[in-house]
């Protein structure tokens, strides 16, 4: 359950909701003031003596260690909180909701899922993607599918009015989500999350006055299925919104969705690079108003000005990308990413130094 809330969540869950904001002006007001003075510390200096008046010490604590800091789940066996102790691990997800599904789903399914871990102390950032057709043991359900079904999953347990929850909706597919990944990693904790809808993207993008990225190949018509006619040519280029959607959202690749992941880790290392770049204080009103509805996270307000004063300090060529080892697969005639058992293990001792001899490699075949 989400414990404080930085921005309302757009309801991307259902097609269609009987439910209003329930929240009052006044908390409504409340929340701009939370933004606002987040965005100002992360990207003003002069925001540091505000956050101290208001009682966070973000440079000399650190608001994301608790009181017993155990990194890894019960599953594993394993404490190694003393070598992970300044790792924060956030599952950023994105629900890809166009026009064309909204009219057939009535439950989204996250198009993009990775896992940022973050080492504060180290100024590192692994960013790692768990392809969405991975086939996997979906968590609580005593059987495999796509990662991205967790949300579907976790729709099947709940009764008819929680089903008109939004909220109630939202929180258990987060649930499944999270466990699930975590499961995938051996068991390492997932300590936030970040859900995006990526009709965000394009907004954003326009506000940052677009993104410098290295487009490696020329981008067709329709996703790549009319050749006839070049939408984006190959080459680095500054893209505006629309064209860093199209350019996420592409599928005409060789090795089709895995090529289609490594744009994603692409476009997140140009964003970040671009925001290390541009990030002013005068972007802070458009960029809330554009987000407020398009962002869900349980990050606290100290945890997000603490993380963005430390991403000051980051060099971006200590933001690496990697890939859940494995093959394209078909099984019933079902495309799906058959996760690789043995590289697995060794995936995971290298990405967060647990002993690969007390990872047990899943006995079952794919």
């Amino acid at each position: 359950m989400r414990k404080n809330k930085v921005v309302k969540p757009k309801k991307v869950l259902k097609k269609h909701s009987k439910h209003k904001a329930y929240e009052s002006k006044k908390t409504r007001r409340k929340k701009i003031c939370i933004i606002l003075m987040t965005l100002l510390i992360i990207f003003s200096s002069s925001g540091l003596g505000l956050a101290k008046s208001l009682g966070y010490n973000v440079l000399n604590s650190n608001p994301f260690q608790s009181p017993k800091y155990i990194r890894l789940s019960d599953k594993t066996k394993l404490n190694n909180s003393a070598t992970l102790e300044d790792t924060i691990n956030i599952l950023i997800f994105g629900i890809d909701k166009n026009e064309e599904r909204s009219q057939s789903a009535t439950i989204f399914r996250p198009d993009t899922i990775m896992l940022a871990s973050i080492n504060t102390k180290d100024k590192t950032i692994k960013l790692i993607s768990i392809p969405r057709d991975s086939r996997v043991d979906i968590y609580n359900r005593g059987g495999r599918d796509k990662v991205n079904s967790c949300f579907y999953y976790a729709s099947l347990g709940l009764s008819e009015a929680d089903m008109n929850n939004q909220e109630k909706l939202f929180d258990t597919g987060v649930t499944y989500l999270k466990n699930t990944v975590s499961d995938i990693l051996g068991g390492v904790q997932i300590d936030y999350y970040l859900g995006i809808d990526m009709d965000a993207l394009p907004q954003i993008a326009d506000v940052m006055g677009g993104v410098t990225i290295d487009v490696h190949q020329d981008l067709y018509a329709h996703n790549g299925y009319d050749t006839s006619q070049i939408v984006i040519k190959k080459g680095t280029q500054v893209l505006n919104g629309e064209q860093l959607l199209y350019y996420s959202r592409y599928r005409a690749y060789v090795d089709g969705d895995i090529g289609r992941v490594q744009i994603q880790q692409k476009i997140m290392k140009a964003i970040f690079t671009e925001f290390k770049n541009k990030g002013t204080f005068s972007q802070i009103p458009q960029i809330y108003n554009l987000v407020q509805s398009m962002v869900e996270t349980d990050l606290q307000f100290a945890q997000i000005a603490s993380l963005g004063l430390s991403f000051k300090d980051f060099n971006i060529d200590n933001l690496q990308t990697y890939t859940l080892p494995g093959n394209f697969g078909n099984l019933g005639g079902v495309s799906y990413w058959i996760v690789n058992q043995s590289e697995r293990v060794t995936f995971i001792k290298e990405l967060f130094n647990i002993d690969a001899e007390q990872l047990s490699q899943d006995p079952r075949s794919d």
